[in-house]
């Protein structure tokens, strides 16, 4: 017998090498009884830590014996053959969570790019939010090829949802690609997930892990007091992500270290005068990368390798001011999403 062989090492991803698909979900193995006889799940959409969201085709109603006559009722008026996106909500979720998120989307229902909620369905410890299927394509799929009127069908659509949103007191919280549903080949944007929602004057905010790791601002992190700027830092990164080609753009895992990326790019602001690192020092900090938009656009040039027309061409300039202005380290210099709409980029 011959000496033991060593298994050969796997090679490491290199952050440039497309990402793994995610294995196809069985459908199968779905039985919901809640709505089984109302919709052919044809596939998942999404996953995240409350819920499940599933795309759905509306089947014909028929006559059903108790107890599913009653929910066979609820679903009556919705439309025979459409497709819908039915989100599951996790049932350790607190039912103070769901009324809040069922309350957000009814208060935004006339309000431009804003998911819409049709119905909800009830079983058990379970409920399921019955939503508008948006039609999109995955952010990784066109984010390093987009062009300039496709940029700003993006962000004129994100602005007009958060500047809605804005109007009424809310803060979404958790802007992120995933939850930014954008179709290329017909510049439509829609807004959706909630869940994370609140009211801006409803109370302090000292939460530092809402929403998602890499688009928090820098006030969330710090565990200061944040309202409707953290939700413009967060598109801020989502273009960041666009104009250098790297998503993630921000990488850290700790608060700590997701502080000190955020303040070796673009300094530390009004923060540098108090003590908020409590595992770093100060003196760790380099010197920002970024002080205007012309440096800006300079970092994103050295990090890009996908698309050289954002940097080639001046036509660009407005956008990279544009991002300038979002992703500002004191929260009340960054600018608003009424304020963005007006931006020149649009004009330009």
């Amino acid at each position: 017998m011959g000496p033991p062989t060593t298994p050969p090492k796997r090679k490491a991803p290199s952050n440039n090498e497309p990402p793994r698909k995610r294995a196809k979900t069985d459908l199968k193995t779905i039985s919901f009884v809640e709505y089984k006889s109302h919709f052919k799940v044809l596939r998942e959409l999404g996953k995240g830590t409350y819920g499940v969201v599933y795309q759905a085709v509306k089947l014909p109603e028929r006559t059903l014996p108790p107890p599913y006559k009653i929910q066979e009722e609820e679903c009556r008026h919705l439309q025979e053959g459409r497709h819908y996106a039915l989100k599951r909500l996790a049932c350790t979720l607190h039912p103070d969570s769901v009324v809040k998120e069922v309350e957000t989307i009814f208060r935004l229902r006339n309000k431009p790019n804003i998911v819409r909620l049709y119905d909800g369905i009830t079983h058990d410890d379970t409920f399921t939010l019955i939503l508008e299927y948006v039609s999109h394509l995955n952010f990784r799929d066109y984010y390093r090829s987009m062009e300039k009127d496709s940029i700003k069908a993006y962000l004129r659509g994100l602005f007009t949802a958060l500047a809605g949103m804005h109007e009424l007191g809310i803060i979404h919280r958790d802007i992120k690609p995933q939850n930014c549903l954008f179709n290329p080949s017909t510049g439509k944007m829609t807004l959706c997930d909630f869940g994370l929602a609140e009211n801006e004057n409803e109370k302090l905010f000292m939460q530092q892990n809402i929403g998602t790791r890499g688009f928090r601002a820098p006030e969330m992190l710090a565990g200061k007091r944040y309202n409707r700027s953290v939700d413009m830092w967060s598109v801020g990164v989502i273009l960041l992500c666009i104009v250098s080609g790297r998503y993630p753009f921000f990488k850290a895992t700790e608060r700590a270290m997701s502080l000190c990326e955020i303040f070796a790019i673009f300094g530390m602001g009004k923060y540098a005068e108090e003590d908020i690192l409590k595992y770093s020092t100060k003196s760790l900090i380099p010197t920002p990368q970024v002080t205007d938009w012309r440096s800006l656009k300079e970092m994103c040039s050295k990090l890009s390798k996908w698309n050289n027309t954002f940097f080639e061409d001046d036509k660009y300039n407005e956008l990279f001011k544009l991002l300038f202005e979002m992703l500002k380290i004191d929260a009340d210099e960054r600018i608003s999403a009424e304020n963005a709409l007006k931006h020149e980029f649009f004009e330009s």
